[in-house]
């Protein structure tokens, strides 16, 4: 019964196309979005990444140690795919660290990992200006 159940969840969770995307910030406190500001700061996000001109290979680890400083994360319901880099990639989920001045944008791409920087100044500029959506959780 209880393989049924999870069966049952997992269809329903795995067959919505149209998910919104998760988005989180920790800035000076965790920021949440509501489900209409979500896609709007997750495609700046992915403006942003777009507009990068240099990249590298990384790690799970360098990955997952920015979630200890400032930063945005996006997860996507299924990977996007975005030209950066004049490379594309399909990306499972970024991070943006703070402060853009000095940070970069992690992507993980399944079991892949690249770091990305050198992102257009107006794309950060409008990234910054959604992030006034969150609310405090």
């Amino acid at each position: 019964m209880n393989a049924l159940v999870c069966l049952l969840a997992f269809t329903v969770v795995g067959t919505d196309e149209a998910a919104p995307p998760q988005v989180r910030a920790l800035l000076v406190t965790h920021l949440g979005f509501e489900e209409k500001d979500r896609d709007k700061v997750a495609e700046a996000a992915v403006k942003l990444l777009a507009s990068c001109s240099s990249s590298c290979p990384s790690s799970e680890k360098d990955f997952d140690s920015i979630f200890r400083q400032c930063h945005l994360h996006v997860k996507f319901a299924k990977p996007r795919e975005v030209t950066a880099d004049r490379q594309k990639v399909n990306v499972d989920e970024l991070v943006v660290s703070f402060p853009t001045n000095t940070g970069g944008i992690w992507v993980r791409m399944g079991t892949d990992y690249r770091y990305f920087t050198k992102f257009a100044c107006e794309q950060c500029l409008a990234l910054h200006e959604l992030l006034k959506a969150g609310k405090p959780q």
